[in-house]
């Protein structure tokens, strides 16, 4: 059986297809005997194209069965097999509702109409629909293996095992139960019992490709590579065409590190489906593992024509970008042009802080675009950073661009920031020493068995990018591979960091999960838990996006006590830190702070407290306030820490997709 496709991208054609169908069969009535041979010859073909897997002829072949003869039942059932395979569900449900109306009794088609709800996320209905099925026929298979998907996308995976194991006493044979058996159990840890269940699914469908592929899957999975080889190579064997099973060659090359193998693999694949994002890739990938820059830049350039909203994809190239390329190769220029498109279009929605994160990501790639940072310098000014404005002009005179629209900007902007609390105190905000929270940072290993070889290095290399830019986050490495968690504490504890990011990136059909700890780097202790879903439209970049949000609202906010004139003091955290007139700053003795083990944050012996400041005035890095003694002595000191004193954050953060992981890898057995 076929693996359910992604939805089609001509969603608005169907929707105008399935619309037309129905104006259809409320103007034409019933046929002669011709018309009925007519429509038989075009159910016919339907059904022939369905087997193709061409779902859009197919679902216009019943259509015209259906103009011939409307009350053709089988028709309407072929047009709900057609819109199911091509995720359509809403108008699956409209056609096997039509069909069941002509064939109450059909439990093939209720059945149907419990998978269609059941993907529709309405899981009392799908119950419902596969009830009925049994009442009518009580050891009708597939309404009992839809009640057992039922179970696991409600987490009842005992409840699961169990109608597994019952349909199996039913058909000893029957390889979606047996199948369905090994990845629970899989799931679950217990690898005797899944490996039990894999030899039986063998033993009973030796020459079934997908057979091999799911023992592939499993080899990969576990790091048993050569083994995963020879069931993906022997799945292609038996299936020349079967793109599936050369797109899991093709991953499991990848992992054993036999990247030319991985090139040849990926060629093969895309042979056989040259519109595939994903079959590109996988070739830009290995080229990338090979060094071979131009050629992966290619590939990725490609998958990104091909999706042009592939934020991995595009992720990953510019990762190869900054790796494989200097920072004056042209190469840069042109790939930075898109987020540098992409911030203006964002600017032109209000969505100033997205268009910030585009505009840095730009100049990651191509520090040198004169319009791209003078574009950025603007925006500083629309977020309220005057300071940071005049600074991005600075650095465009600092790199040879001297022409009168810059040298004016900065006349200017000069003349509007007099005074200043930077020149009123002679700093240079800009070059002062930051306090930022020390992160080391780490990302699962994934075999991608499961999900896109590589997707969670380039989330995680994104996310980092992401998080420099506030002002309060340090993550001086690149994030690295981990294949245990004790792998990453023993490293972070090494680094002298003072927290650790552990990422875990899933992708499954149309919905990304991103999850992430945050642990004590001295101790392992886990200090915070973010999990983030999203689906749809640009997933990628906005579950990330949440992600960094809920991080840098974490970070405490910690300076130093720069100067002071009296009772007035000038301190090294300002607007840009979330700081705003009125604030009380905590003020603890230089050196006494030390990294909680309970939350992302300080501790402190509250006799190191030594007073606070009243902010009174506001610089985009800098803040003036009154100084207010705790005791009798003033024993405020140059370099003392300050702290906001800001309330706490919630512990938790939870938003869970509608299905996990493991229900799409059981959906995709049957």
């Amino acid at each position: 059986m076929k693996m359910l496709p992604p939805p089609t991208s001509n969603r608005t054609a169907l929707h105008s297809m399935v619309l037309l169908l129905f104006v259809t069969l409320m103007s034409v009535g019933p046929g002669s005997a011709d018309l009925v041979a007519n429509a038989r010859e075009r159910l016919e073909a339907g059904t022939a194209a369905e087997q193709r897997g061409e779902y859009i002829v197919a679902v216009q072949r019943y259509r015209e069965a259906l103009e011939l003869n409307p009350n053709y039942t089988d028709a309407f059932h072929g047009l709900a097999r057609s819109f199911f395979r091509l995720a359509e569900y809403e108008q699956a449900l409209d056609a096997v509702r039509e069909a069941r109306r002509r064939a109450r009794t059909n439990t093939t088609i209720a059945s149907l109409e419990g998978d269609i709800l059941l993907l529709l996320g309405r899981l009392n209905e799908a119950a419902e629909a596969y009830n009925r099925v049994l009442a009518i026929e009580p050891n009708n298979l597939a309404a009992r293996i839809g009640l057992a998907e039922l179970s696991v996308a409600e987490g009842r995976t005992s409840a699961a095992i169990d109608t597994y194991r019952t349909i199996l006493s039913l058909a000893p044979e029957n390889r979606p139960a047996i199948l369905s058996l090994a990845v629970l159990y899989d799931e679950r840890g217990d690898s005797e019992a899944a490996e039990r269940y894999l030899a039986l699914a063998l033993e009973f469908h030796p020459r079934d490709p997908f057979v091999h592929e799911l023992l592939s899957r499993y080899y990969l999975r576990s790091g048993r590579y050569g083994q995963a080889r020879v069931h993906a190579e022997t799945a292609v064997a038996l299936s020349p065409g079967l793109a599936r099973g050369w797109d899991l060659l093709t991953r499991t090359e990848l992992a054993a590190g036999n990247y030319e193998a991985a090139v040849n693999a990926s060629e093969r694949l895309i042979s056989l489906t040259s519109d595939s994002s994903m079959a590109f890739y996988l070739l830009g990938l290995a080229y990338e593992r090979l060094d071979r820059f131009d050629e992966s830049l290619d590939a990725y350039d490609r998958a990104l024509r091909i999706a042009p909203d592939d934020e991995i994809a595009r992720y990953a190239l510019e990762s190869t970008v900054t790796r494989g390329y200097d920072l004056e190769d042209p190469v840069r220029e042109n790939v930075a042009q898109y987020r540098f498109g992409r911030a203006a279009s964002l600017i032109q929605q209000n969505q100033l802080i997205q268009a910030h994160a585009e505009f840095r990501r730009g100049l990651m790639l191509n520090p040198f675009d004169r319009d791209g940072r003078f574009q950025f310098a603007q925006l500083q000014r629309q977020l309220g950073f005057d300071g940071k404005l005049l600074a991005e002009l600075q650095v465009l005179e600092q790199l040879g661009y001297q022409d009168n629209e810059i040298r004016e900007a900065i006349e200017l902007y000069e003349y509007l920031r007099r005074p200043s609390i930077a020149s009123t105190w002679s700093v240079d905000q800009f070059s002062i020493e930051r306090e930022r929270m020390n992160f080391s940072m780490f990302y699962t290993h994934d075999h991608g068995a499961d999900s896109r070889p590589a997707s969670g290095r380039f989330v995680a290399e994104h996310l980092r990018h992401r998080l420099l830019g506030s002002e309060l986050i340090e993550i001086e490495e690149l994030p690295g591979r981990i294949s245990t968690p004790e792998q990453a504490f023993e490293r972070a504890r090494a680094s002298g960091t003072e927290y650790f990011i552990i990422l875990t990136f899933r992708e499954e059909d149309r919905t990304v999960d991103l999850s992430v700890d945050i642990l004590h780097s001295a101790t392992g202790t886990r200090v915070r838990q973010i999990r983030v879903s999203r689906t749809g439209s640009g997933a990628v970049p906005r579950a990330g996006a949440a992600v960094a949000d809920r991080i840098e609202s974490m970070i405490p906010t910690r300076g130093r006590l720069l100067e002071r004139r009296g009772r007035e003091a000038l301190v090294s955290i300002g607007r840009a830190d979330g700081v705003s007139e009125g604030d009380e700053l905590i003020v603890i003795r230089s050196s006494r702070l030390a990294s909680s083990v309970a939350d992302v944050g300080f501790r402190y012996d509250p006799s190191d407290q030594i007073g606070t400041i009243t902010v009174t005035a506001l610089d985009d890095l800098l803040a003036i306030g009154r100084l207010q003694r705790e005791g009798f002595f003033d024993l405020f000191a140059i370099g003392d820490t300050v702290l906001l004193n800001a309330d706490d954050q919630i512990r938790t953060i939870e938003d869970r997709p509608a299905f996990s992981p493991l229900y799409w890898r059981i959906r995709e057995i049957r």
